[in-house]
C-alpha cells in the first residue's frame, strides 16, 4: 500500500506531467493512429532469439494523448509476472511500486531476460530494449522525451547498462541495489540517474561499494560537483539521501543509502510503507529532457 502523502504527491506530479505533455510532448508515430498494442504479453525475435515482454496500457487510453513509458527490469530468478504482482521476497508493489503513481498517462513495460539474466551477449539485451521502444512508439502514443528505466539487483545491472548507453532515449534511470555485471558498448552521455543501496546488502558481489561506484561514475559523466554522501548506521532504521544537482549539463544524480539488505522497498523504522516509490517517481518527473 502506498503512503497517502506519497500517493498524493505522485498524483500531483502525474497530473502536472500529463497536462504539460499535451503542450510540449514530442509525440511518437503511434499518436497518429488507433492503438495496435493492448495490455498483454508479446514475443519478438532479436539476435535470432525469441524474446518476451509485457505491456500495460493505461485505462482510458486515447491515441491523441502522449504517455510516459516506464521500462522495468526484473531481478535474477525473477520474471515479468513477478514485477506485476503486489509482493515478493524482495519488496512490495507492482513495477517496483510505481504503478499507482503512473495514473492514466503511463505505459509500463517489463522485458524478460534470457534465463532471468541480463548478460547482454552480443548486445542482445540492449537491442531487445531498442526493439521494444520502437514497437511501443509505433503502436501507442508516447511522449518520446518521457521514457524511464528502473531495475533491481541484476535488473539494476541492466538499468546501469541502459543509463550508460541509452541516455538519448531515456530521460532518467533508477538503479536499485544494482551492480555492473551487465556488459555494454556504446556512447555514454549525461543522463539523470537515481541510485539506492542497502548498507548491509549481502548480495553476491553486490555490496554497497557497488552503489557508491555507480554513483561516482555518473557524477563524473554528468559533470556534477562532488560532495560527501552520508550513510545511515546499520540498525538505525533510516535512510539518507544525497542529491547532486550542480551538474554541467543539468542532469542530476541522487544517491540514497538505507539501513537494510538486498531489497527494493525498504521501510524506515516505525513506518508501514516504503519511501522508495515516491522518491523514484519524484526523481523521474523532475528530471530534465534526454541529452541531445
Amino acid at each position: 500500500m502506498v503512503a497517502k502523502s506519497s500517493l498524493f504527491c505522485g498524483l500531483l506530479f502525474a497530473l502536472s506531467g500529463l497536462f504539460g505533455s499535451q503542450v510540449d510532448a514530442v509525440k511518437s508515430p503511434g499518436c497518429a493512429k488507433p492503438a495496435s498494442i493492448a495490455s498483454g504479453k508479446y514475443s519478438v525475435t532479436v539476435n535470432g532469439k525469441s524474446r518476451e515482454y509485457l505491456v500495460r496500457v493505461p485505462e482510458g487510453y486515447m491515441h491523441q494523448s502522449p504517455n510516459r513509458v516506464v521500462v522495468a527490469y526484473h531481478w535474477y530468478g525473477g520474471t515479468i509476472d513477478d514485477l506485476v504482482i503486489g509482493a515478493n521476497k524482495y519488496g512490495n508493489g507492482s513495477y517496483y511500486g510505481l504503478l499507482p503513481f503512473g495514473g492514466n498517462s503511463t505505459i509500463f513495460v517489463a522485458p524478460a531476460g534470457i534465463d532471468t539474466l541480463w548478460m547482454n551477449t552480443d548486445n542482445e539485451d540492449l537491442n531487445f530494449v531498442d526493439t521494444i521502444v520502437n514497437s511501443v512508439d509505433n503502436g501507442l502514443c508516447v511522449d518520446t522525451e518521457h521514457r524511464y528505466a528502473v531495475g533491481f539487483s541484476f535488473g539494476g545491472s541492466m538499468a546501469h547498462a541502459t543509463a550508460n548507453t541509452r541516455g538519448r532515449t531515456f530521460r532518467a534511470v533508477a538503479i536499485l541495489s544494482g551492480n555492473d555485471f551487465t556488459p555494454f558498448t556504446g556512447e555514454t552521455v549525461p543522463v539523470a540517474v537515481y541510485v539506492q543501496h542497502g548498507v548491509s546488502d549481502p548480495g553476491v558481489n553486490n555490496p554497497i561499494t557497488q552503489g557508491r561506484a555507480m554513483r561516482d561514475h555518473f557524477i563524473q559523466v554528468n559533470g556534477c560537483e562532488p560532495k560527501t554522501a552520508s550513510e545511515p548506521v546499520a540498525g538505525s532504521g533510516t535512510h539518507v539521501k544525497t542529491e547532486y544537482k550542480n551538474c554541467k549539463n543539468g542532469h542530476p544524480v541522487t544517491y540514497i543509502a538505507f539501513d537494510g539488505v538486498h531489497q527494493y522497498s525498504p521501510m524506515d523504522a516505525g513506518s508501514k510503507t516504503s519511501w522508495v516509490p515516491g522518491e523514484i517517481w519524484t526523481f523521474f518527473t523532475t528530471a530534465p529532457p534526454p541529452f541531445k
